[in-house]
């Protein structure tokens, strides 16, 4: 296994799971298991990974910028997460209209730390090889 491969951070959302349940009983806190498994955890990542895809180039970019300040907003463009682009179209509406958005690169951070439930740092390179393993190998949009 390499670090590049999407096994690698499929091991790494396992130990995340075991640090989140870590204490709490299985019989009673089932609905918690299931919404923080790793496969919740992956079907996740699937559902915002166009967003996942903006903020890496992001954040790659911003360490390029040369004119960077932390208080420095970069733009942002990508599609909606599925869920959300599902429901503007059965409503009628351009579901692959893209979401405009400026973030600072801490807000960056912080956003793809939520979207992985992992967290890299301010490492863009690290970043960038934890979205390619998923590019390269889907993780499934939909769990239960």
């Amino acid at each position: 296994m390499t670090k590049k491969d999407n096994m690698y951070y499929m091991w790494r959302l396992s130990d995340r799971f075991y640090d989140i349940v870590e204490g709490k009983d299985a019989y009673f806190d089932q609905e918690f298991f299931e919404d923080n498994s790793v496969e919740s955890m992956m079907s996740y990542i699937a559902r915002n990974f166009d967003e996942a895809r903006a903020l890496v180039d992001v954040l790659e970019n911003s360490h390029l910028d040369d004119d960077y300040t932390p208080e420095k907003r970069y733009k942002i463009e990508h599609l909606d997460s599925v869920d959300k682009r599902n429901a503007i179209e059965r409503a009628g509406g351009n579901p692959d209209r893209p979401v405009k958005s400026e973030k600072t690169r801490a807000e960056t951070l912080k956003r793809l730390s939520e979207i992985a439930n992992d967290d890299f740092g301010d490492d863009p390179d690290e970043w960038r090889s934890w979205y390619e393993a998923w590019k390269a190998d889907p993780p499934p949009f939909r769990y239960r």
